[in-house]
């Protein structure tokens, strides 16, 4: 008898449900005339979807930092694990400020010539760089997906 009036009860949740969908989600539209796309409208738009997937992407690399942390806390005694998280978060946030410092002008930077390193784009220079760095991704967004690499690879 009370499985016949719990299924009796979703039976009709699930009709109350579809009835406000049916209401609610679903509307009449009439044909316009369609605005003429320019190519500043599709030129955002492609930025906007390279920078979405770029960083998407470097959250991705950079939660493998969490993973290596968590593997190590498990693969030793209980009474070091502060110690071995401890040092994987410090070697996040320390990795991100010599990246700031140094590594992403050395890496990135326009070279004076040499063709070997970067001379621009240090601790001071990021701030000031060009809006769009590499094609159509903002030099923070390749800032943050390059650091994810570096400091995962300190790890």
């Amino acid at each position: 008898m009370k499985k016949s009036n719990r299924m009796w009860r979703h039976i009709i949740i699930m009709g109350i449900a579809t009835l406000v969908l049916v209401m609610f989600g679903v509307h009449q539209t009439f044909a316009q005339d369609a605005a003429a796309v320019t190519v500043d409208d599709i030129t955002s738009l492609k930025i906007g979807i390279d920078t979405t997937w770029v960083l998407l992407t470097g959250f991705l690399v950079f939660f493998m930092q969490l993973g290596f942390a968590i593997l190590e806390t498990g693969m030793i005694r209980q009474t070091s694990a502060v110690n071995a998280l401890l040092e994987n978060f410090l070697e996040g946030g320390i990795g991100a400020i010599c990246w700031w410092v140094v590594g992403f002008g050395l890496a990135f930077g326009v070279d004076n010539g040499s063709g070997l390193i970067g001379t621009t784009l240090f601790a001071p220079g990021i701030s000031t760089a060009d809006t769009i760095y590499y094609g159509n991704i903002g030099v923070l967004t390749m800032f943050f997906f390059q650091f994810a690499f570096a400091a995962t690879a300190c790890t």
